[in-house]
């Protein structure tokens, strides 16, 4: 029978009544002798004790009395042939007051902590941990306290912390993340989260492909989790702090690919994406979007490598949408998220007084591309509730809307088809125009595609059966990130554009109808975002045609309800502080109007006004 005596502990401090000792003393050992819990008095008893233990004064109190000493002993693991003891009732109970314990315990700090350990008690922890993954039928009930202890441990010693990875990863790890529940996943996401934030070393193990099987259940857990879950905020910060901000998104993306379903090298290239995928980048938009005060500046130090995959993601989703028939539900939620990401970096608060974290070149790079997505995209729609849509049997493109009217500059010849004028807006229209036989739009007039363009929608999968053999040679690991390196710089240097003909091209890689409701609103919005204070950004945008492309933007759309405000938020960022962009748009004139078929059937037209150039209603024939 543990016993606890007057004096295990020497040295006890003289402001602690004697009395009081005497009674905490005597209420452990009381909780002692109904080892295990079998009577209603030791259960109320250790009930007192855990009360006690919530509070710094008392586990100060606690400490004191020596019971760190006898903690071991009541969590000692069964030998060989003692399963019974684990499985059974009352032994359970003791065990899970013992970690409850003891977890509180170790929250006094690193000094309790160590004098913990040197009783022996993260030993006879991990064996226990060990144990009760032996014994199924209580082992889901013992890793929650045990889970907590660990993360207790591990967040006040990183002696504890260090022990701890050597001992469980990745092994016991894979094996707890087996079994998730409500209680274990969040534990364990927080020992992982402390193990590899500040540690470069413990975070590349964790994003190589010897750790998917870990990451991989935790993450499709939390996707699947009926309701929201303590794990997914956890998540969400192992993968801002240490997937992305140490620059190890392409290598956790890679590992997953290779561990979901097992596929080949090939499917990496090809960015095939998954549940996880699809989740990492859900989690990030969401850490990026509304980042805490503390961490905000060290997120506009935005990781070069992370950012250039997330570019190459959002490219290489939008060109597979495109060569889709019926679009998988997969590619779309990895392209609505990975857009998400890049609006959230790009997002600059006008309160903050922080210099912008993006280089200039990736943000140039950024910026064509969104820019193509969205010429790319064929004419709004004219509102449901305004007009019909009328077409012609086996046209699919829509008629303009009611409300337009068509601007240009003074010195562009008039084009009825486009909203806007300028190069970009004409051949953007010209481009959405389908072929005959109703497949994909002809190009333009007058522009032809470079090879390089016409094999951008190919270039991932080619260079993936080029690099195929090397991969067979080399370690994997160190093969698939290299390589996929290596395609990720060669696409995005392949993504830039001199002339608004130049970004038509890059434009036929993409979609014409959005893969989503609110494609293009999320298009406009970040091209609001990177506009927003950044002249090199201004004058590329003014360069490629792309003033005309967003003035365009500015109107109602039934897909994209916020397109109009986020258009006008471009129009404003675009010509903050930037002169010439101000008079290019002065410049611009009304010059002819759209027939409206609902005011033809009521006898009106508009016209423009000789005088004023304003539109204005007439009756026709007038």
């Amino acid at each position: 029978m543990l016993v606890l005596g007057p004096d295990v502990r020497p040295g006890l401090p003289h402001a602690m009544a004697k009395s009081a000792q005497d009674a905490l003393r005597q209420t452990i050992n009381q909780v002692l002798q109904g080892l295990p819990m079998g009577d209603e008095t030791a259960l109320k008893n250790s009930a007192l004790l855990l009360q006690q233990s919530r509070s710094g004064e008392g586990r100060q109190q606690l400490l004191n009395t020596g019971v760190a000493n006898i903690l071991p002993s009541i969590l000692e693991p069964p030998k060989s042939g003692e399963s019974e003891y684990v499985s059974g009732d009352h032994s359970r109970k003791t065990l899970i007051w013992g970690l409850q314990l003891a977890r509180n315990l170790c929250a006094a700090g690193e000094t309790a902590c160590m004098s913990l350990v040197q009783t022996g008690l993260l030993k006879t922890v991990l064996a226990l941990l060990e144990a009760s993954q032996q014994a199924q039928s209580c082992h889901l009930q013992l890793q929650k306290p045990l889970l907590q202890l660990l993360v207790n441990m591990a967040a006040s010693s990183s002696t504890c912390l260090q022990h701890i990875w050597d001992q469980c990863f990745p092994g016991r790890f894979v094996a707890l993340a087996k079994t998730l529940s409500e209680g274990t996943a969040g534990p364990l996401s927080t020992l992982l989260l402390l193990a590899a934030k500040d540690s470069p070393p413990r975070a590349s193990l964790l994003c190589s492909p010897s750790a998917a099987a870990l990451l991989s259940p935790l993450l499709t857990y939390t996707a699947t989790c009926p309701q929201p879950s303590a794990a997914a905020g956890t998540l969400g910060l192992i993968i801002h702090h240490v997937i992305w901000q140490q620059n190890l998104l392409q290598a956790a993306m890679t590992s997953l690919t290779l561990y979901s379903s097992q596929r080949t090298c090939q499917q990496v290239l090809r960015l095939q994406p998954c549940l996880e995928h699809v989740v990492i980048i859900q989690l990030l938009a969401d850490e990026l979007e509304d980042p805490v005060a503390a961490s905000r500046s060290q997120a506009r130090q935005c990781p070069e490598a992370s950012l250039n995959f997330s570019i190459y993601w959002v490219h290489g989703m939008c060109v597979s949408l495109s060569s889709q028939q019926c679009p998988l539900p997969m590619f779309v939620q990895s392209l609505e998220a990975g857009l998400q990401v890049l609006r959230a970096l790009t997002a600059q608060d006008e309160a903050e007084k922080i210099q912008d974290g993006l280089p200039q070149d990736q943000l140039i790079t950024l910026l064509t591309l969104a820019l193509a997505m969205l010429a790319a995209l064929n004419p709004i729609q004219p509102p449901r509730r305004h007009a019909k849509t009328t077409q012609q049997p086996g046209s699919t493109q829509a008629e303009p809307s009611s409300e337009s009217i068509l601007l240009s500059k003074q010195q562009n010849a008039p084009n009825e088809d486009a909203l806007v004028s300028g190069p970009t807006a004409e051949t953007q229209m010209q481009e959405a125009e389908p072929s005959p036989a109703g497949g994909q739009p002809q190009q333009a007039a007058g522009l032809h595609s470079t090879q390089e363009h016409q094999a951008a929608p190919h270039l991932v999968a080619d260079l993936a059966s080029q690099h195929d053999s090397s991969f067979r040679a080399q370690s994997q690991a160190d093969a698939h990130n290299q390589t996929l390196s290596e395609v990720v710089n060669h696409l995005l240097s392949q993504q830039n554009a001199e002339s608004p003909e130049q970004l038509v091209r890059l434009a036929q890689q993409f979609p014409r109808q959005s893969p989503y409701k609110g494609y293009r609103c999320d298009l406009v919005a970040l091209l609001a975002n990177l506009c927003f204070r950044r002249l090199a950004v201004q004058n590329k945008v003014q360069q490629l045609g792309g003033t005309e492309l967003i003035l365009s933007q500015c109107q109602w759309d039934d897909e994209n309800p916020l397109v109009r405000e986020y258009g006008l938020w471009a129009v404003r960022n675009l010509c903050e502080g930037n002169d010439a962009i101000q008079e290019s748009i002065s410049s611009l004139r009304a010059h002819s109007t759209v027939d409206c078929p609902e005011l033809q059937q009521i006898g009106m037209k508009i016209e423009l006004d000789g005088k004023t150039g304003k539109p204005k209603m007439v009756a026709q024939g007038a």
